[in-house]
């Protein structure tokens, strides 16, 4: 979908297909809100249960003393709610519809043990995404209530651990994971990594907000001898990656679509982003985003593993 002619001063670009969600901000305007502390003075660590629906993270959280169900998002920096439908003068665009959105703040936000008062926000209709995720969704949480915590998602415990400054110990049996570490730069709030396809480095974006994992269309060509079309499927360039390697660990038969990313890089300021990595896809058992070393790890059980390489 084209971009629509920019009207405001604070510019919200929104890519979305039938099964991916991303969300993208040029200007870093949001990040008020200060995260609350123990009585000791340090960022304490909780865990946090979630539902799986569709490969996206759903949990629980508290805007304003009500509860509601929201998509954990790590490709997105900020906190949106559901809002009225055509209401707003930020535009978002995506390559399958467009929407309206508008500034908000929130009195107060609770996460599991995060408590953020007067924080900003972005107000836009999730009718839109919910007949994606297939549920009702209160809104969207990004990287903004992430930053003082490094964080483990669970995929088999159907657990998110937000990891303070008390560093607690993780029991993960490391004798039944096949343990990969890989170098993770941030930009604009978000993490990428480098992967290899066919022998050649790409750099995509981390993202617990997609169920499938999305090429730059430009790639399209370039990977056409590594790649099958998914002819049972309704998406438009819709393929079947033969193989895409994190460090040693080789992941066959990725699902992925060719979209416009350009938005990505501008959005960035990284001109060299070239996908999008749906963690959910990756057959993971844990993904540990640290943060403070700048490091992602992931965690494949061994039965798992075989099938991968």
């Amino acid at each position: 979908m084209d971009q629509r002619p920019m009207q405001t001063r604070s510019t919200y670009q929104h890519l979305s297909s039938l099964f991916i969600l991303f969300l993208m901000s040029q200007v870093a305007l949001f990040g008020s809100g200060t995260p609350t502390k123990s009585t000791s003075g340090i960022i304490e660590s909780f865990a946090i249960n979630f539902d799986l629906v569709n490969g996206l993270i759903v949990l629980e959280a508290s805007v304003d003393h009500i509860k509601g169900k929201y998509i954990l998002d790590t490709g997105c920096s900020f906190i949106a709610v559901d809002g009225p439908q055509g209401k707003g003068d930020i535009e978002l665009s995506s390559t399958e519809f467009a929407e309206t959105a508008s500034e908000t703040s929130l009195a107060n936000f609770e996460l599991g043990n995060i408590s953020m008062q007067n924080i900003d926000a972005l107000a836009f209709d999730m009718k839109k995404i919910e007949a994606i995720v297939g549920t009702d969704i209160d809104g969207l949480i990004g990287t903004q209530v992430m930053e003082d915590h490094n964080i483990l998602i669970d995929y088999t415990e159907m657990k998110v651990y937000f990891i303070g400054e008390d560093s607690p110990h993780l029991d993960i049996n490391a004798l039944s994971h096949t343990i990969v570490k890989s170098a993770m730069t941030t930009h604009s709030e978000k993490s990428f990594i480098e992967v290899q396809i066919q022998n050649e480095s790409y750099t995509l974006l981390l993202d617990s907000g997609a169920n499938i994992s999305v090429l730059h269309k430009g790639m399209k060509k370039l990977l056409r001898s590594t790649h099958q079309k998914n002819n049972v499927s309704p998406i438009v360039d819709d393929f079947t990656l033969d193989e895409l390697s994190i460090n040693r660990v080789k992941v066959s038969n990725l699902g992925v679509i060719y979209r416009d990313l350009s938005l990505i890089q501008s959005d960035t300021g990284h001109d060299q982003i070239d996908g999008i990595l749906s963690l959910s896809s990756l057959d993971v058992d844990k993904v540990l985003f640290d943060y403070r070393s700048g490091q992602v790890i992931f965690f494949w059980a061994h039965d798992d593993i075989v099938a991968l390489k």
